[in-house]
């Protein structure tokens, strides 16, 4: 998001809270749980892709609870990042199937805004920690807050660089 920089250190101050060490290390027992899973879930197999399989899996699940997004969602978003990722040997550039792939992933967070907008909770979340800030030109649109909740769950590290650190 292309904000003033003083817009962007409220904002940005606003919304580190899951990904300060406090509340990482809260949920430690949770990832954890996430990563023997998937190797359960691999362990039988004579080979395995250590990114496709493990890596990209954890991460989307990791970021899932950071970000308090349902559990039950996991699956369908698990899914759309790996059509984000996915690359045929020798592709160059942006497959359109990637391209549509950040479009469900838009929808699925769009959706969620307007639900939440609709009908608002108290739940201490990164969806509500976005609507509730006020920068200088008004609101962020529902279309700017899941565009960064999409980059949030695809790209974490570009947002927050190594957790915690936020500047």
């Amino acid at each position: 998001m292309h904000t003033d920089p003083s817009d962007h250190t409220r904002m940005r101050s606003q919304i580190n809270a899951p990904f300060m060490p406090r509340r990482v290390a809260a949920l430690e027992p949770a990832f954890r749980a996430i990563v023997r899973k998937q190797f359960a879930r691999i362990s039988d197999r004579e080979e395995a892709d250590a990114f496709a399989d493990l890596a990209q899996t954890v991460a989307t699940r990791v970021t899932s609870a950071l970000l308090n997004l349902p559990e039950r969602d996991a699956p369908e978003l698990e899914a759309i990042v790996t059509r984000i990722f996915a690359r045929e040997p020798g592709t160059v550039g942006l497959p359109e199937s990637s391209v549509a792939a950040f479009g469900d992933l838009d929808t699925y967070f769009l959706e969620m805004v307007r639900e939440r907008r609709r009908n608002p909770t108290e739940t201490e979340d990164m969806l509500n920690r976005h609507l509730s800030v006020e920068i200088s030109d008004g609101r962020s649109s529902d279309e700017e807050i899941a565009s960064f909740m999409t980059t949030l769950l695809c790209f974490p590290s570009a947002e927050v660089g190594p957790l915690g650190d936020l500047s």
